[in-house]
């Protein structure tokens, strides 16, 4: 690392005011010179002809996985990479690359070179998740997991009585050979290598609807009663409605006939998992 620009989400609640400071400390303690930050969204991402104009090789993004998941867009074509530092609610990209390693433990880490490699990704047409796509109703309990983020526990009664009253009443369905599956609440997809790992969850009554919503908020889908998994190459909607889906967290209406496929990006992710303290 040479020439660094930094990413930071102060709207992040696990971003505190000092973060600028620490890594510009922790990434001169490497001997990088910190070119540029951008205080995201209140400022616009760096463009990739602004990063080769300022000679940057490593952007660094402290935020949660949906502000990782718009930084990688936008760089998509940038031929730097992109350091991924744990500054949201779940971090569960940062995880996967540097383990439960804290940011400054993860630049001290970072070899020179930095090792770095393309990540596997669940695509639909221009949406594109690192992490993971929940799909159906249970996905309305991100308003519930937002107020809980933000302290705003008026709104949490609210939001968990219209996101179990949708849950119960709706379904999600995909195309199975020439048929339309049995509804899901929700349908959760992520990377698995060359193919998509497939979560479908049922939920049977109102009791079940709160734990499901429970575990999407806690981030422990794989503890939700009555799911089936499977490893396909594609999956397709097969329903008659818009699909309410989050693709890294951040919400999207997907075509009722989408089809979701797995992709690979062209933007390279250092990777420092095995060297972190």
């Amino acid at each position: 690392m040479k020439r660094v620009w930094i990413i930071l989400n102060r709207a992040s609640r696990a971003v505190g005011d000092d973060w600028e400071a620490k890594l510009v400390a922790a990434f001169e303690a490497r001997g990088a010179c910190v070119a540029g930050t951008t205080d995201f969204p209140h400022q616009d991402l760096p463009m990739p002809h602004e990063l080769e104009e300022a000679d940057i090789d490593v952007v660094a993004v402290a935020a949660g996985d949906g502000t990782i998941n718009a930084a990688a867009r936008a760089l998509e074509d940038w031929s730097g990479t992109l350091l991924v530092l744990p500054g949201g609610t779940m971090n569960l990209l940062a995880k996967a690359l540097h383990g439960d390693a804290l940011p400054d433990a993860i630049v001290a880490a970072v070899t020179s070179p930095p090792a770095a490699r393309a990540l596997p990704t669940v695509e639909c047409g221009e949406y594109r998740a690192l992490v993971g796509i929940i799909m159906g109703p249970a996905a309305r309990w991100v308003h519930a997991r937002e107020a809980v983020r933000h302290g705003r526990w008026h709104r949490v009664i609210r939001a968990v009585r219209l996101a179990s009253l949708r849950t119960l009443s709706q379904a999600v369905r995909v195309r199975e050979g020439t048929r339309r599956s049995k509804g899901y609440r929700a349908i959760f997809a992520h990377p698995d290598g060359d193919a998509l790992a497939i979560i479908r969850v049922r939920a049977a009554g109102w009791a079940d609807g709160v734990r499901l919503g429970f575990t999407y908020v806690t981030g422990t889908w794989e503890r939700a009663r009555g799911i089936e998994t499977s490893s396909v190459a594609e999956v397709t909607l097969a329903g008659e409605r818009p699909v309410f889906a989050l693709f890294d967290g951040e919400p999207v209406y997907l075509p009722p006939d989408a089809t979701l496929r797995a992709g690979k990006t062209r933007l390279k992710f250092v990777t420092t998992k095995g060297s972190t303290a």
